[in-house]
């Protein structure tokens, strides 16, 4: 089968895999066919995340709105004024196709500006991210942002705005949710009674002033939960979790996470029944100094036959100094982590055949961004330290 017979929506399947920006500058200029064949394309993603100003401007005026299916807009270090010029250059109303849009780093104003003239009736995504906010537009926001949530057709939202910005609507049908700051306990209740049909759950911030839970609260809709910055203790962690009978999959990134695996293990099989994937990273603080002993003690509590052989979860323990110990599961569930270089790193696992990341690069697979902190003793030890395979 030559170039010219293959079907058309072949082609266009494999755009849906290629950012807009090689199809328009690129693809569309090598021979006349791909010429029509993006023509004809009506799935383009702009994102004008990273893209420097000449190329933001050509691409403004290359593609037609109507094609677009997704729009992301930030205020960026490339085009810190992005936003703006988008808004004064396209016609937002022409944007008729559009299911997912995202807001990065938008001034309240901006925000309102851009949701007055699309139609929010057919966004199945969302995205917001609000870096400044304007008391002058408390109202206005409020009905915009309402008016979103209570859109039937939206699936996914992920949010980053004071909610008394927002009124959750009783029947709400969103599947997805992530909120990216913190967010007190009643309002976080109420999202959840009101969403039946929500089974995706991210906190990003702390959740705050939780109270006494009652018993009454249960949230069986909530299948995967995650829960980052969180700083509960183990008791107020455990009610809250306890809402959640139907968890299939949990992850926890903590500065406050019990070092006990027993402990776990009783609460999972009482009331996680269903959990069949459990993800975390913590870093510990300790009053009094830790030794590879320690570490081995701590352990043990993760090499019982529910850890090992029943859930095959595995466990690391780690000594960043001497008063402060990271735990975490295998592989890393973080995307970002600091890296210390050190002439001898105690670490100890509940895998038998991993006692440094060597043994398996594996582990660090989730990893794409590290910090590391240099100086003349350990720069020259660098090359010895591990790898990370996707940074």
């Amino acid at each position: 089968m030559s170039m010219e017979t293959l079907p058309v929506e072949i082609l266009h399947r494999i755009f849906d895999h290629i950012d807009t920006q090689t199809i328009i500058f690129s693809i569309r200029s090598v021979c006349r066919l791909f010429q029509n064949v993006v023509h004809t394309y009506e799935r383009y993603t702009l994102d004008f995340q990273s893209i420097y100003l000449t190329d933001f401007r050509l691409l403004c005026k290359l593609i037609t709105p109507q094609k677009a299916r997704s729009l992301i807009l930030c205020n960026s270090e490339y085009t810190p004024n992005a936003i703006d010029l988008f808004v004064s250059t396209v016609r937002l109303q022409r944007f008729t196709r559009l299911h997912s849009l995202t807001l990065i780093d938008i001034d309240e104003f901006q925000m309102n500006i851009i949701l007055k003239r699309i139609n929010l009736t057919l966004l199945k995504s969302v995205s917001i991210q609000i870096r400044k906010y304007d008391a002058r537009r408390v109202k206005t926001t409020s009905y915009f942002l309402s008016s979103i949530v209570a859109n039937s057709a939206l699936r996914k939202l992920e949010i980053s705005f004071r909610f008394d910005r927002i009124s959750w609507p009783i029947h709400c049908r969103i599947q997805c949710l992530t909120i990216n700051n913190d967010i007190p306990f009643d309002n976080l209740r109420q999202i959840l009674l009101c969403s039946p049909q929500l089974h995706t759950l991210t906190i990003e911030g702390e959740l705050l002033n939780m109270k006494s839970l009652s018993q009454k609260d249960s949230f069986p809709q909530i299948t995967s939960l995650t829960l980052k910055k969180f700083e509960l203790i183990s008791d107020k962690l455990e009610s809250f979790l306890s809402l959640t009978s139907s968890l299939t999959y949990l992850k926890i990134i903590s500065d406050g996470f019990t070092l006990d695996g027993n402990r776990w293990e009783q609460f999972i099989q009482i009331n996680l029944c269903q959990l069949e994937k459990f993800e975390f990273f913590s870093n510990v603080s300790v009053t009094q100094k830790q030794t590879h002993e320690d570490l081995d003690v701590i352990i043990q509590s993760f090499r019982s036959p529910f850890w090992i052989e029943q859930k095959q979860w595995f466990v690391a323990c780690e000594l960043s100094n001497a008063y402060e110990i990271q735990i975490y599961s295998l592989p890393i569930c973080k995307s970002f982590v600091e890296y210390t270089l050190k002439k001898e790193k105690v670490l100890v696992s509940s895998n038998s055949t991993i006692s440094s990341w060597y043994d398996d690069l594996s582990i660090t697979n989730n990893i794409d961004k590290i910090s590391l902190l240099l100086n003349e003793t350990t720069t020259g030890s660098l090359k010895n330290e591990v790898c990370y395979s996707n940074l």
